[in-house]
């Protein structure tokens, strides 16, 4: 196995250590890890990472043996924790910190910001990001450490790198998994009945109000079940409410206040409705994988949806994160039934919109010819960085670390449902990330619809900001009215009433809080 040691950087110092060698010896007593230093092995000699992961993945199994070979050709020592992921009013700031921590360093002080990370490498939930940053946690990637023989930043997807993985100034983040919703369409009904896919949702409506003239008896899908309607609304609205001129989408930058209320978002959950309203009523509690079910069972000729991977219907990490591990829903792969024979599948980006609303004019503007389309990610997913504060030698020690693991061995290291494309060089081998009930053809559209969402200028993510649970839940109880079969609520109510409930939150947390930390993530100043 190949592993990522980036010689060149170091060579002056290995020299100097190969002089050495006799007198350097084994790993400092009373670390966890329980490999043998090798004779060569002494690039990161006398170092001693933590690497923290998410409990109940499988990781610290498959990773034991990976980080010894590593820990054997660097000379280094570890200690691999695990962390349960937070039950009831359980902080995750607090219980990530708590995972770095060994008796002799237990902290009660608790207070955000207040210590510094012990685990050097760090593993968490793409959601969570905002927290980690605000609390100054996770360091910079450093220049040296973006080239092609380390993390190859470049490969990053453009949209996923800026507008993700740079958090404030500076990138921190390695992306491990950052999925999209994509349009999943009968391709074979499509060409019979001379139809394209659509580009706007206009056009995407129009399709499905006209199912029963070129798809007779089949259904429409997309995800509207209380976990997941926020992030089907909020990828709908991009196009309507994120001006390719203006900052501020979900707040205002320079005051913080919400901007949920606004036009672009009322267009968009008015076209919500319409198109949940031409589909079966189930889709009100149907997930990402109910809905690919549904389309690979024969019985919907579109459908939104993602691919987890070979043989994983589940969304690591998703919304349901803390309890996606335990989900009670029973599994719902396209594995799980029969394709038609004659199904052939043609994958896009989601549509976009030909207006979309400015903020800094308070008016509706034409794109000229032009769709308005704005990739929303990050509503799940996984990310690793390197903890803040710590001395040089160790941090080049937890940089190389993370390489290993999310570039040379990302495959082995990583189950498919906590993976996902990421990078220009994943679009070249699409088994890894499509379900193996596609043909080869369909999977190569898979992930180039998803490269084409990711590689774009306009992505954003998904509520990037401090306490972003409480406005997700805030917003997905407000939709859950309008989708009442009794007393449905009519959509500016519901975003009325949302914005409301936001203004409640910004209060409570702080709006000074709450700017700075949405700010970061557009990679503006704190002020």
């Amino acid at each position: 196995m190949s592993h990522r040691i980036p010689v060149a950087r170091y060579l002056a110092e290995l020299f100097i250590l190969a002089m050495l060698v006799c007198v350097i010896g084994c790993p400092e007593e009373g670390t966890d890890s329980s490999n043998e230093q090798s004779e060569s092995g002494t690039l990161f000699a006398g170092q001693t990472l933590e690497v923290s992961t998410p409990a109940d993945h499988g990781f610290s199994t498959v990773w034991q043996n990976l980080i010894d070979e590593w820990a054997a050709q660097t000379g280094a020592a570890y200690r691999l924790r695990e962390y349960q992921p937070p039950r009831g009013d359980e902080r995750f700031l607090d219980i990530l910190r708590s995972a770095g921590e060994s008796p002799q360093e237990s902290r009660s002080d608790g207070a955000a910001g207040s210590a510094k990370l012990d685990a050097a490498v760090v593993f968490f939930p793409i959601t969570r990001a905002a927290e980690l940053v605000e609390a100054g946690l996770l360091s910079d990637v450093p220049e040296g450490e973006k080239g092609v023989q380390a993390l190859d930043w470049l490969d990053l997807f453009r949209g996923l790198r800026d507008n993700v993985a740079a958090v404030g100034p500076k990138p921190a983040l390695v992306p491990i998994s950052s999925p999209v919703l994509v349009c999943y369409y009968r391709g074979d009904l499509l060409e019979r009945a001379g139809i394209s896919p659509p580009e706007t949702w206009k056009e995407y409506q129009r399709l499905l109000d006209s199912l029963h003239e070129w798809a007779p008896g089949l259904t429409a899908v997309e995800p509207w079940d209380e976990e997941f309607r926020a992030t089907m609304f909020l990828a709908r609205a991009a196009a309507y409410a994120k001006h390719p001129g203006n900052y501020s989408f979900f707040f205002d930058i320079s005051s913080g206040e919400p901007r949920i209320g606004t036009h672009g978002f009322v267009r968009a959950l008015e076209m919500s409705r319409n198109a949940i309203a031409a589909m079966p009523q189930d889709v009100k509690s149907y997930s990402p994988a109910d809905c690919r079910r549904e389309f690979f069972a024969g019985r919907a000729a579109m459908a939104i949806a993602l691919e987890t991977g070979p043989g994983s219907p589940r969304l690591a990490f998703g919304p349901a994160w803390p309890h996606d591990v335990q989900n009670a829903k029973p599994p719902n792969a396209a594995i799980d039934v029969e394709r038609p024979d004659s199904m052939r599948v043609v994958f896009t980006p989601l549509p976009g919109s030909s207006e979309v609303y400015n903020l800094s004019t308070g008016s509706w503007e034409s794109s000229r010819g032009t769709v308005n389309r704005v990739t929303l990610t990050a509503f799940a997913g996984l990310c690793g960085a390197v903890s803040a504060g710590r001395d040089d030698p160790s941090t080049q020690a937890a940089w190389n670390l993370l390489e290993m693991l999310t570039l040379d061995s990302l495959n082995t290291a990583f189950p498919n449902a906590t993976k996902s494309l990421c990078r220009s060089s994943h679009v070249s081998d699409p088994g890894i990330w499509a379900g193996d009930d596609l043909a080869t053809d369909e999977m190569q559209a898979y992930v180039e619809a998803v490269a084409t969402s990711l590689q774009s200028e306009a992505v954003v993510a998904e509520l990037p900001v401090v306490e972003y649970e409480a406005f997700r839940t805030a917003l997905s109880a407000e939709i859950g009215r309008m989708l009442s079969p009794t007393d449905p609520a009519e959509p500016a109510a519901v975003l009325e009433a949302t914005d409301r409930k936001w203004r409640a939150i910004l209060k409570e947390i702080g709006p000074t809080k709450v700017r700075a930390s949405y700010r970061r993530s557009l990679g503006l100043s704190e002020r």
